[in-house]
């Protein structure tokens, strides 16, 4: 299998081998907890350790004698840098010392439905203009407010 660049990892050996290779980078492997998390004991664990363990031996002897080769991992594309997904405008506008700020939503229909300031302003003038204009003109029937009339709105 040495210089392969595809694997039948349904093959128990190769698990072996995995195991081995691992094994043989110096990993020391606790046994007694190896027992326990697979429900077995010391000495089943220990006993079918040993082959794998001769194959990590004989992995790490042909690396150092350099008879195995190395394989160097290939990709069909050079890897790009993700992009940052970019947020909806103004979502994050408000964002101050890790916290974010609420922000109100902008709905679309919202300026074309909404009335100018201006024309509401006009026509509240023009309104205050026409009601008020004859305010105490002897053509009104009010000749403006009598304070001294007498009357207590309070009592």
């Amino acid at each position: 299998m040495a210089g392969q660049s595809k694997v039948a990892w349904d093959s128990v050996e190769v698990w072996q081998k995995l195991v081995a290779a691992i094994i043989a980078t110096g990993v020391k492997i606790d046994v007694s907890a190896v027992a326990t998390h697979f429900g077995t004991t010391y000495d089943t664990v220990e006993n079918k350790l040993r082959p794998i363990k001769k194959q990590a031996k004989a992995l790490q002897e042909a690396v150092n004698n350099g008879t195995l080769d190395k394989v160097a991992a290939t990709r069909k594309s050079p890897s790009k840098p993700k992009t940052p997904k970019k947020n909806a405008p103004g979502a994050l506008d408000s964002v101050n010392n890790g916290r974010i700020g609420k922000t109100t939503p902008v709905k679309k229909n919202a300026r074309k439905n909404a009335v100018k300031l201006e024309a509401i302003e006009n026509s509240f003038s023009s309104m205050v203009d026409e009601d008020f204009a004859n305010v105490g003109s002897p053509n009104s029937g009010f000749d403006g407010l009598d304070f001294d009339s007498g009357i207590n709105l309070f009592g």
